[in-house]
């Protein structure tokens, strides 16, 4: 078995503090820590069911979305030190995990049942399982999932039931049960024999034209090489594996870190969509490809979609979430999904629950897993992979960071321990890397440095504020944060949204200031300053930007009539459902943000104006015209 570079160390205590720690604070007074008083089917305690009569439940797709909610949940009780939650949380597994059928398979009983997807969902439970193992080491958790496992149910062969392949050797890498590893190779050869399982084969990750499936499972599916090569040391896992990641680039990313989706792979133009659980899902890949290969590039991707992309999916009070959000999006209503996906559904509006509810469920779990993912052990040391602040104590040593970054470039860093060495991660983009003053260059993405207890690092990571062309324009970041117009949103109830509770809302948001920006790259270079300002969260900053841009006379928002939208096939079935539910109305005129390609401004009217960190805006216009 192939050591993987970094690991999570077990037994660690990591602690959040400073904004990370009130922005796990207000995910717990959100969404996170009350789902399961809220909405379906966070309020079934499925997990808990020994058959789908029992919770009500309609298949296999509620476990997923529970899943995902409490894997989240879990890790931000613990992270942010809330006793409370995590006992709740923990709770709600041990419990899941009494629900064992003679055999030893976990779950209901249609759960067994073969050839129907149902066994995904473990891939899913078993990571906040496999995560209480890490921080108890209690040996009983590794051996519910490994009689789990061996319960002879399942050949995980088919379609995402195959992501089980990662828990197995997760669960291997700890009990080295010979079992385990062999049902995960067993696993993984005869899905790459199913010709129905598209996209996720060996050879299909070997392939270079763009990508045509539901980018959640591509993003599930091609880390499952990885792990095998983890586990067994053949090499064209590991090669195919990461040209499956380089197709994605190629083809579907955007200038924001994450690849485009609307369900399925898109195009990587301003409006091109991002779908919430992607979010998370496409992180997790990344970071499988980091810890195995030791790849910092893999970090600096991460670090940009977690500064940027995934706060700004969600609102200040962590109550309403995006299910389709895009780099560009002046206009967030219950019809103002632009994506030509879901046409007549409020996914791209703020709501409190989603349908379906996978995005709502999996928005939890982004931020907890970045911190997860903050500091781990390498062969040589410890690995600092992003400078959030906290407490991470593990092994007889401590550290402990105080910062606001990315806001500012300082980052403290205080060690109590025997002696270790730490490998500081300098991010690719990162020109001056100085530690306590002295400028270190790095040819492996870490800068090694030995410490003494006690000892004290004082860490400045330099970046320049900077116009980025591309495709359509120009994008301003100051590494690692990328800024947006500030466009004052008019909030209101949306007044036919259902799927609402009393503090949990649906909102329609419509811009109520100019947001038709062009820019002139010459004139915002030289106008351009940056003002730094207190934040609170990584919702909330008053770090800004201002500068001259030219308001672009003549550019109204695009508008369609109902009758004119084009809804495809796929589409007509989902509105079908959804109509039974009673979520979709629609009549009369609809609003959408322009296409940048199909702006026709009758004249430039040169205008100051401020920029604000991607993360704190509810509205955006992020990817800007030049002006002709």
């Amino acid at each position: 078995m192939i050591t993987p570079r970094f690991t999570f160390p077990l037994g660690a205590d990591f602690k959040a503090n400073g904004i990370l720690k009130n922005y796990f604070d207000t995910m717990l007074d959100g969404l996170t820590g009350n789902l399961d008083k809220l909405f379906y089917p966070f309020n079934t305690d499925c997990w808990a069911k020994s058959s789908f009569t029992d919770g009500g439940l309609e298949g296999w797709w509620p476990y997923e979305q529970y899943a995902y909610w409490l894997d989240g949940y879990a890790k931000c009780a613990y992270f942010s030190g809330n006793d409370a939650h995590f006992r709740k949380a923990k709770a709600l597994i041990d419990k899941a995990l009494q629900v064992v059928s003679e055999n030893g398979f976990i779950g209901a009983k249609e759960l067994q049942k073969q050839g129907e997807g149902n066994q995904w969902v473990h891939a899913v439970f078993f990571r906040a399982v496999l995560f209480l193992y890490e921080i108890t080491k209690d040996p009983t958790y590794l051996e519910k999932i490994t009689n789990h496992y061996l319960s002879g149910t399942n050949d995980y062969a088919n379609w995402r039931e195959t992501v089980n392949v990662e828990s197995m050797i997760n669960c291997y890498s700890y009990t080295k049960d010979q079992r385990l590893l062999e049902l995960a190779v067993s696993a993984y050869e005869k899905h790459c024999q199913i010709e129905g399982n598209i996209e996720t084969k060996l050879s299909d990750f070997n392939k270079t034209a763009p990508i045509k499936l539901h980018a959640v499972t591509y993003n599930e599916m091609v880390k499952i090489p990885m792990l095998l090569y983890q586990a067994t040391g053949e090499e064209v896992y590991l090669s195919a594996a990461l040209n499956g990641l380089k197709r994605i680039d190629d083809h579907h990313l955007l200038p924001i870190g994450i690849h485009s989706g609307c369900e399925s792979f898109a195009n990587t133009t301003a409006l091109s969509a991002v779908e919430t659980c992607d979010i998370t899902d496409h992180c997790l890949a990344l970071y499988t490809a980091a810890k195995i290969t030791g790849d910092s590039t893999y970090l600096d991707r991460i670090e940009r979609i977690m500064y940027n992309l995934a706060p700004s999916v969600m609102d200040k009070e962590f109550k309403t979430l995006q299910y389709l959000s895009s780099m560009n999006q002046v206009i967030s209503t219950h019809y103002s999904n632009h994506s030509g996906s879901f046409t007549f559904t409020p996914r791209m509006s703020y709501q409190s629950d989603h349908y379906p509810e996978c995005c709502t469920g999996n928005a939890n779990r982004s931020m907890p897993n970045f911190f997860y993912y903050a500091v781990a052990k390498a062969e040589n040391g410890v690995a600092f992979h992003f400078y959030l602040p906290g407490r991470y104590c593990f092994d007889g040593e401590c550290f402990v960071v105080q910062t606001e970054y990315p806001f500012t470039e300082r980052v403290n860093i205080t060690y109590c321990g025997k002696g270790t060495t730490v490998l500081l991660r300098k991010p690719g983009w990162c020109k001056e890397f100085l530690i306590n003053g002295k400028a270190y260059d790095t040819a492996t993405g870490f800068v090694d440095i030995s410490l003494a207890d006690g000892d004290t690092l004082a860490i400045d990571l330099k970046s320049q504020l900077q116009l980025v062309k591309v495709a359509e324009g120009y994008m301003v970041v100051k590494e690692p944060l990328v800024y947006t117009l500030k466009i004052t949103p008019d909030i209101q109830l949306d007044p036919i949204e259902s799927r609402v509770k009393e503090g949990y809302p649906a909102y329609d948001i419509t811009p109520a200031s100019p947001w038709q920006i062009a820019i002139d790259k010459d004139l915002f270079s030289k106008t351009a300053v940056l003002h730094t300002g207190k934040c609170n969260t990584l919702l909330e900053s008053d770090t800004v930007i201002t500068a001259k841009g030219y308001l672009m006379e003549g550019v109204t928002l695009y508008k369609t009539h109902t009758d004119e939208v084009f809804v495809s096939d796929y589409d007509k079935g989902e509105y079908i459902k959804m109509k039974t539910t009673g979520q979709v109305y629609y009549s009369g005129e609809l609003y959408f943000t322009p296409d940048l390609k199909t702006l026709k401004p009758a004249g430039y009217q040169q205008v100051d104006i401020t920029l604000v960190p991607y993360a704190t805006a509810m509205l955006r216009w992020t990817i800007f015209p030049e002006k002709n």
